[in-house]
């Protein structure tokens, strides 16, 4: 058993103050106890937490591999013409030279950077499944297992979701040659998800491995194919992009007359089970038919900006109880609080008001923001994660309470500093699973991952 001591810990909901948790040998908190008296000492087995402890986010989307190529497609290609589709050109050119060991070194810094930044978990929706002619890797697996052994080494937890994409655009149409390494059927995927499966089971002592479904979009997925893999995997989260882009939801309505989502709900039982990710154009139908479902939109906004998706319409969806995460998808920022601060920022710049995702209820928009994606990420992932609780994850966040951001604060405002008012990063320490993998800022693998990171996106640009 381990045991930890702070004096100030956000348990998810509420500020607790000189809390002390007892986490099991698999990583779980065991019990929170917390005294309310002004001198309370720890007790002499207790690893003290000197900051302000708070649950660590979950990154419910990820492409691994599009880390190593933040940046790379920045400059113009065709002025004023450059979009998502221009960007999606740039992304099919750089995969043809990854291979499975260049991702697990690219998926192995990212996470973790992602867990020096606050997040303890991350969703990897992975589809890039095969070799550079489209063909299976002589290990069929290969690219999956990388993000798996890449997650193992960080000490991140993962939801690993395999993607079925079989299609360039709506109503089957053949996929490109771009896409030749993203391609798969239902029964080779299902050899994936079973894969997956097994992986899971294999290190189900320690849990920190998850495994959901995933059908890439509407675009690259048939109604056959999704009504075959449903209900084979009953019991998985369904994960899916749904309408990230203006000309997809115009491809739609060509095809079958519907929106994205419209289609979706009068074609699939839709519920809490799904998480829909990039829903940025949407009617006020379909919106409402989302919150009502109690499926999860997962909110990219760092990378929604980057491609110039959208904004999406925030505040009818929280009035409508619509649930909600976030992910770093592109991977073009990897940091929690640039993702709230930016589904925040893009509401008043819309709307030319302030505090937009605040309420009579919850008056802090930071707080409200932090606290929905918690529990918003905790059921996209499957995991018992997104709060400082028993049965939960020890997976906790330590911010440096000397961080000039929270100079003269008091407690009630942590989370106001922090999204809104941080020029620095703050994380002092992560604790994942009860193990301290990030201290004073850095890894405790950092050296050797970042090396290696180093070396391979070295070897990918001199190839370009």
């Amino acid at each position: 058993m381990k045991r930890f001591f702070a004096k100030h810990v956000f348990d998810g909901l509420q500020w607790l103050e000189n809390v002390t948790i007892d986490v099991d040998d698999k990583g779980m908190i065991s019990s929170v106890s917390t005294d309310m008296s002004e001198d309370v000492r720890p007790c002499d087995d207790a690893l003290i937490l000197d900051g302000y402890v708070i649950p660590a986010m979950p990154n419910v989307h990820s492409h691994a591999f599009q880390r190593a190529m933040a940046g790379h497609a920045e400059k113009i290609t065709r002025k004023g013409q450059d979009s998502f589709w221009t960007w999606r050109q740039l992304m099919y050119a750089f995969v043809d030279h990854l291979t499975p060991e260049d991702v697990e070194s690219i998926a192995a810094w990212l996470y973790v950077e992602m867990l020096k930044s606050g997040y303890g978990w991350v969703g990897e929706f992975h589809y890039l499944h095969h070799d550079t002619n489209g063909k299976p890797h002589a290990n069929s697996n290969a690219m999956l297992q990388a993000h798996i052994s890449a997650a193992k080494q960080s000490g991140i937890g993962l939801t690993m979701i395999p993607s079925l994409y079989s299609h360039a655009n709506f109503g089957g149409v053949q996929h490109e040659h771009g896409q030749r390494r993203f391609i798969n059927t239902v029964d080779t995927y299902g050899t994936l998800l079973d894969h997956a499966l097994s992986e899971q089971s294999r290190t189900a002592p320690q849990g920190r491995l998850k495994t959901a479904m995933s059908f890439h979009s509407l675009r690259a997925v048939t109604q056959p194919q999704m009504e075959a893999l449903i209900p084979a995997y009953p019991d998985l989260n369904i994960h899916m992009h749904i309408a990230e882009q203006e000309k997809e939801v115009q491809d739609s309505l060509n095809w079958s007359g519907k929106r994205p989502a419209e289609w979706l709900f009068d074609t699939i039982d839709v519920d809490s089970k799904w998480t829909l990710i990039h829903a940025t154009h949407l009617n006020d139908q379909e919106r409402g038919a989302i919150a009502k479902s109690g499926a999860i939109i997962g909110f990219c906004p760092t990378t929604e900006a980057n491609l110039g998706d959208g904004i999406f319409p925030l505040q009818p969806y929280i009035a409508e109880g619509g649930s909600f995460a976030i992910g770093t998808d592109s991977h073009i920022s990897i940091d929690p609080v640039e993702e709230l601060r930016m589904i925040e920022y893009a509401q008043r710049l819309t709307h030319r008001r302030r505090s937009l995702s605040a309420s009579d209820v919850h008056r802090s928009p930071a707080l409200y923001l932090y606290s929905q994606a918690l529990k918003g990420g905790a059921s996209s992932m499957d995991a018992p994660i997104g709060a400082i609780a028993v049965g939960r994850f020890a997976d906790f966040v330590v911010l440096d309470a000397d961080a000039p951001c929270f100079d003269g604060c008091a407690v009630d405002d942590v989370f106001d500093r922090y999204v809104f008012a941080r020029q620095e990063r703050c994380v002092h320490s992560v604790i994942c699973a009860g193990t301290l993998m990030v201290q004073n800022g850095r890894h405790v693998h950092e050296d050797a991952l970042r090396a290696r990171y180093k070396k391979t996106l070295e070897k990918i640009y001199a190839q370009l």
